[in-house]
């Protein structure tokens, strides 16, 4: 008796069939993945590259392109500023805290060594923590600005402050807390004006740039604040900690000394946009007055 192939029995074998195909082909690609060459960086490779480039950063005293470049704007733009008078006396009284006209954003005063200094307001307000129970701090930020020469500011810095204060209030109990980044030579070495035409590129050592944290409670009297309620750039107390980018004798994880640059490089652009602006202010400002001054009609002459 002849047995009829039915429809299902062809589909079967035909599935079948396909089935036997894919494992082929996944057999095939998985050999050719075995066999391949690899070309990849093994782990001890990658740590070799970047132990030489930790090692290169810690040499040059994580020298830095922009924060040489924004050293040089910085100075110019403070140049300008001063320039065009728009710097404003430091108070001398009290009435800075109630007059709302007598508060300025940016001044020149003498320290108490009696060297010069330029002050300007980055940010002020408001701020929360993250507790349950959050508390709320007031806040001012600031930069202090050294020049090396006063009478021409364009010599570049001798010193440079970036200062965040802000009091922690809670009920008659506060807290003072002050924290300082702060370079003590910022200046524009990659492009210094004194340097002949296809000089070799150097890089300022930034190597000295210093964080500091200040803490007070209530019982401690504020000596260290001027009339306006803003930390003078001595403060004459001893801060709570200090820490250093790089020494010698008090060797750092390369992770944080990493931070500490690149919240140094974050403060900088932060002066450098605010500077710029008030450049800009003051030139527009200077020309809108020569305009006014050389308005005269001709229609009678």
């Amino acid at each position: 008796m002849m047995k009829v192939r039915s429809d299902s029995d062809q589909g079967s074998r035909l599935l079948r069939g396909l089935a036997v195909v894919v494992a082929l082909i996944q057999a095939m690609i998985l050999l050719w993945l075995l066999v391949r060459p690899v070309y990849a960086i093994a782990p001890d490779q990658l740590n070799l590259v970047e132990k030489e480039i930790r090692e290169k950063n810690r040499a040059s005293g994580f020298g830095d392109i922009e924060i040489d470049n924004l050293h040089g704007r910085i100075t110019r733009n403070l140049a300008t500023v001063a320039a065009l008078g728009e710097a404003q006396p430091y108070p001398e009284s009290a009435e800075v805290l109630t007059d709302q006209t007598a508060r300025t954003d940016f001044i020149s005063a003498l320290d108490q060594q009696g060297k010069r200094f330029y002050r300007m307001r980055l940010r002020h307000g408001l701020s929360f923590s993250t507790d349950i129970f959050p508390n709320i701090y007031l806040y001012e930020a600031h930069v202090f600005l050294y020049p090396k020469n006063p009478d021409d500011i364009t010599q570049g810095l001798d010193r440079m402050i970036v200062q965040f204060y802000r009091i922690n209030y809670s009920g008659i109990e506060h807290t003072r807390e002050i924290r300082r980044i702060e370079h003590p030579n910022p200046e524009d070495v990659a492009q210094a004006l004194n340097k002949p035409p296809g000089a070799d590129v150097q890089l300022l050592d930034n190597s000295e740039i210093t964080v500091t944290y200040y803490s007070y409670p209530t019982s401690q009297k504020p000596n260290y604040v001027g009339w306006d309620g803003i930390p003078l750039p001595n403060m004459g107390v001893e801060p709570e900690e200090q820490i250093q980018l790089q020494k010698a004798d008090d060797p750092m994880p390369y992770e944080k000394q990493f931070r500490i640059i690149q919240a140094y490089k974050r403060v900088l652009r932060a002066v450098d946009r605010h500077l710029a602006q008030a450049a800009a202010e003051a030139e527009l400002d200077r020309n809108v007055k020569i305009n006014n001054m050389i308005d005269i009609s001709t229609g009678g002459m």
